[in-house]
């Protein structure tokens, strides 16, 4: 496992985010998590901005995604299109036991908060871990860092996901309808 370089790794202030926001967004982010695990994958697409970019590295791990280049090669490089023909494929044969785990649960942790680049914005950073169980109970983990661009709305749920950089993109969301 390459070692981490600790001056890659994005700084978050000292200070803490409002109570309420901070409340607000680890909200938003629990029902995020738990629409993935009960599969409803469309409702969770409708979280996602129309200019959304999802992605993450392959075969490495570097703990500041924040700074990725755009030519970065990626394991996952989606977009609203892309994400909502996944969803729509998680529901037909490609989305049955044989593909999909019998089961995921995703725990969400230590969410920390700074200002976005535009008044609207937030970027958060927030560890991810992630089980699945197949239909022979075999287990899979797998923990990362996630950082998101989450914008506001006058949608009910308060944000939309704008963009969402993982730390690393294991193998198993080659998947159809897994998402982390």
């Amino acid at each position: 496992m390459p070692q981490l370089d600790p001056s890659r790794i994005p700084t978050y202030p000292r200070t803490f985010a409002d109570a309420a926001l901070q409340h607000t967004i680890e909200q938003f982010l629990y029902l995020e998590a738990e629409l993935l695990d009960d599969r409803k994958v469309s409702e969770w697409v409708a979280l996602t901005a129309s200019d959304i970019q999802y992605s993450g590295p392959i075969g490495q791990r570097d703990d500041d995604k924040e700074k990725s280049s755009s030519d970065e090669a990626t394991h996952v490089g989606e977009d609203k299109p892309s994400l909502e023909r996944r969803a729509r494929e998680s529901g037909t044969a490609v989305g049955t036991a044989e593909v999909w785990p019998v089961a995921t649960r995703r725990t969400v942790s230590n969410v920390r908060i700074k200002p976005g680049d535009t008044a609207d914005t937030y970027k958060v950073r927030s560890n991810l871990v992630f089980l699945t169980l197949d239909a022979d109970r075999q287990q899979a983990i797998v923990s990362g860092t996630r950082f998101d661009v989450l914008r506001r709305t006058t949608s009910e749920v308060g944000f939309e996901i704008v963009r969402r950089l993982l730390d690393q993109t294991p193998k198993l969301l080659d998947n159809a309808g897994l998402f982390l």
